[in-house]
């Protein structure tokens, strides 16, 4: 195991016999856990255009400067709320299938003012059979340019390759054989 700690945050990365993989997990240490504005979160983890992360519980993910929840809802619903406005919600239907986050005017979400995102930032897929919503970065055809990062809210498997940010560092995590 492997476990940094601070008065700011704490997580472990460890490996899961049953499952073959190696997880990582934040613990917040926060008190009241009060996700307030996500500016104390000192862990991130990029999200890959090759292995989607599944959204089954509220998260959170930084592209550019814009700060978004995604929250799946009931009956395959997902809500995107956009923090720094939290005005701005939109409501996708699992019927969509295929939403795309950019400043692109095509993108189902356009942020057109953004100037760090890409046209097509991050896609979010949503798999009947899984019955939850997946996020990749980038379209179907290649990476976004500056990354989709993930706010470590929760427990997730890591990859090899798979980079890790936290304060000022950033680490890659890779299996030796």
């Amino acid at each position: 195991d492997y476990i940094i700690q601070n008065s700011l945050y704490l997580f472990a990365i460890y490996y899961v016999k049953e499952s073959s993989s190696y997880m990582i997990n934040f613990y917040h240490n926060f008190g009241n856990n009060n996700l307030s504005f996500y500016k104390g979160y000192q862990l991130f983890l990029k999200v890959s255009h090759d292995f989607p992360v599944k959204i089954t519980s509220k998260e959170v993910i930084k592209i550019g400067d814009l700060v978004l929840e995604l929250i799946p809802l009931q009956e395959g619903l997902l809500n995107v709320v956009n923090v720094s406005n939290k005005n701005a919600k939109v409501v996708f239907h699992p019927d969509k299938k295929i939403v795309t986050i950019g400043r692109g005017r095509e993108c189902n979400l356009c942020f057109e003012e953004e100037k760090n995102i890409s046209k097509i930032q991050a896609t979010l897929n949503y798999l009947s059979t899984f019955g939850c919503w997946c996020l990749k970065d980038g379209d179907e055809e290649k990476e976004s340019t500056n990354g989709t990062w993930l706010y470590a809210l929760n427990e997730y498997p890591l990859f090899d390759g798979m980079m890790i940010a936290v304060k000022n560092e950033q680490l890659e995590f890779t299996v030796d054989a």
